[in-house]
């Protein structure tokens, strides 16, 4: 969960940084445009027209929510505006020419960029709401977390001369605004992290509800028991029907973890290498189980049980016996043991008293 939550964090910050250059962008290309500079001190249909089309095929072309191009005197000639935004007509009081920055307009967070023309003719602001913004990234890049955002914008409103700081709604993962009531009674994995974008400080923290991932994880496990209990049954049905041969007095069952009751099953032996190693149980964090470490790479036999379950994927069926005795020849075995004892008794006289 960390893991997906810090990438998804990383993904609308490397997006809200690529924004504010497309937006200083689009700003700066509306502003070079011949077609903007020689209409913008015009007051014809036709200069109008010709500065509206321009608007918005670059509005359209990289996806704004305001365009704005002024004239000398400061009078919008045009003002593209999402609907969120209609109460503020003019916003050349809210941003200087230079770098982007970020403002708090009427409840709202925009990221804009102010531009001359090229013989100052004019001026174009361009802008993003970041609000909307944030649903653009978790709609494009689907991220499951809930997105919330808070910015300071450390500026003076032109209306009222004080620095203004305000929360936005919490985005849920649709991208949609998501009822703060919703959030109550549920467990949460939280990340936060920091921006600085347009000389305000944007902090954003991502919510991941970690009751979907108990359901899911929950689910899993179940499905798994009930597939290994379904094989286990199968099995066992056998054995309830015909007797085990003679020296074959247990059966050891080893089940993928993916298994289903079609998988296949394979008489197998029983490996002499090691699958796994025991650890130490990790005290120091209040953990005393013992552990176990899997290990990538073993070398067992290809007739084997842990070949057939980690290679093969198929149930393993391993007949096991009561009788540890080693299959070994006796005569062979006592005459290496009269050796040994041989050697030991003339080795122990060899030595000084």
């Amino acid at each position: 969960m960390r893991q997906q939550t810090t990438l998804e964090a990383n993904r609308i910050s490397e997006g809200l940084a690529a924004r504010v250059e497309t937006v200083d962008m689009a700003a700066t290309m509306l502003a070079q445009d011949p077609s903007v500079y020689t209409n913008v001190q015009g007051d014809s249909k036709a200069a109008l027209a010709a500065l509206n089309s321009r608007a918005v095929a670059v509005r359209n072309r990289f996806d704004l929510d305001l365009i704005q191009i002024y004239n000398q005197q400061d009078e919008a000639h045009t003002n593209l505006l999402r609907s969120n935004l209609y109460r503020e007509s003019s916003l050349i009081g809210y941003v200087q020419p230079g770098i982007p920055v970020v403002r708090v307009v009427d409840e709202r967070v925009l990221l804009l960029s102010r531009v001359p023309t090229s013989g100052n003719e004019g001026t174009v602001i361009a802008g993003i709401d970041l609000e909307i913004e944030l649903q653009r990234l978790v709609s494009t890049y689907r991220l499951s977390a809930y997105v919330n955002m808070s910015v300071e914008d450390i500026s003076e409103d032109k209306h009222t001369g004080k620095s203004e700081t305000l929360v936005t709604k919490t985005l849920a993962s649709s991208g949609q605004p998501l009822d703060t009531t919703q959030v109550k009674g549920r467990n949460w994995y939280s990340q936060g992290l920091s921006l600085k974008l347009g000389g305000a400080t944007v902090a954003l923290t991502l919510l991941q509800d970690t009751s979907n991932i108990y359901h899911v994880t929950t689910t899993g496990i179940i499905v798994m028991i009930i597939s290994t209990l379904l094989t286990t049954l199968q099995i066992g049905r056998q054995l309830l029907t015909y007797t085990l041969p003679y020296d074959t007095d247990v059966l050891n069952i080893n089940i993928p973890a993916d298994a289903t009751p079609h998988t296949p099953w394979r008489l197998t032996q029983l490996s002499r290498r090691r699958y796994f190693t025991p650890l130490p149980p990790d005290r120091a964090n209040g953990k005393g189980r013992p552990r176990y470490k899997v290990l990538k790479d073993f070398d067992a036999e290809t007739d084997s049980d842990i070949w057939a379950v980690t290679v093969d994927r198929l149930i393993s069926i391993t007949p096991l016996s009561l009788d540890l005795t080693g299959r070994v020849d006796f005569n062979f075995m006592e005459a290496c043991l009269r050796a040994k004892a041989e050697t030991y008794e003339e080795t122990a006289t060899a030595l000084p008293v």
